[in-house]
């Protein structure tokens, strides 16, 4: 995807007046199922339409390929999609894009923390005049509570490595033909990939410059994507421990159950530092 390509669909996801700081505000949908605050237990299973990322949300051009809307969830909940509209005036085609929701920075910039995330395939890039629905569904959810900042960020696909994120905790989430969900990513963006920041629990995220040293992110990249990684990784306040190359997914994804189980059994969310002798 060239670069003008991308700005002809993603540049202008914005409201119908045009207004780029307020991407989302008159387009986006944020659904949460199973909200605790609804009180009654047969409307925990709804959905609840969250806000359309009210102002004063901020637009940032986050990263090459990619922009950003930041919002204030509206519900303490899971959030389970985004929709937005794609506005166009260049000739019907279709691309690829990733979907995340991201934690933002003290700064309220969007952070490398992602708590979910999703590709969708051959959006089509509407005629002058009209608009394409995009809805990106998670399938691992976002937590996400009431009063606090996120971002939505959108990444235009085809050659620009990505950082692949997800997890399949359940061990059946991972299509057939696949050793791992990186392994899946690589086959339908065709780029350079990364596994990382599957392994850091985003509630404790907020207190990682309490630390006395710097928490490790395990990762695990193709040769292409290695230097933007760790660069993420340290933007997230993070120190980078390589586990090789994309071979290692498979072995990345699985120990997230060791911390699930960890976790469960009494110590909590926590960060981890792996590190040689002397610099513990």
């Amino acid at each position: 995807m060239e670069r003008d390509q991308f700005e002809n669909l993603t540049r202008r996801l914005a409201d119908r007046g045009g207004n780029r700081r307020t991407l989302l505000r008159l387009t986006a949908v944020l659904a949460l199922p199973g909200l605790h605050a609804l009180g009654v237990p047969a409307a925990r299973a709804a959905e609840v339409a969250d806000a359309r990322c009210p102002a004063p949300g901020d637009f940032h051009a986050y990263e090459k390929n990619s922009l950003a809307q930041t919002f204030k969830a509206q519900h303490t909940g899971r959030l389970t999609r985004a929709t937005v509209y794609a506005i166009s005036t260049s000739t019907p085609d279709s691309d690829d894009f990733q979907f995340e929701i991201r934690k933002t920075t003290r700064k309220g910039k969007p952070s490398a923390i992602v708590l979910a995330s999703t590709i969708v395939n051959n959006i089509v890039r509407p005629s002058p005049g009209l608009t394409t629905e995009v809805t990106a569904n998670f399938a691992l959810p976002a937590r996400v509570k009431k009063g606090n900042w996120y971002a939505l960020v959108i990444t235009g696909l085809d050659g620009v490595p990505v950082v692949d994120a997800t997890n399949d905790p359940r061990g059946d989430a991972t299509p057939d033909g696949f050793d791992s969900l990186a392994s899946y990513v690589k086959s339908i963006t065709g780029g350079p990939v990364a596994k990382s920041f599957n392994l850091n629990f985003a509630r404790v995220y907020d207190r990682i410059d309490e630390q006395r040293v710097r928490p490790s992110n395990l990762f695990c990249a193709d040769e292409e994507a290695r230097e933007v990684t760790e660069r993420l990784i340290r933007d997230a306040a993070f120190d980078p421990v390589s586990a090789g190359d994309l071979s290692a997914a498979p072995l990345l994804e699985a120990h997230v159950r060791l911390m699930f189980t960890v976790n469960q059994a009494g110590l909590g969310p926590f960060f981890y530092r792996i590190a040689p002798p002397g610099d513990l």
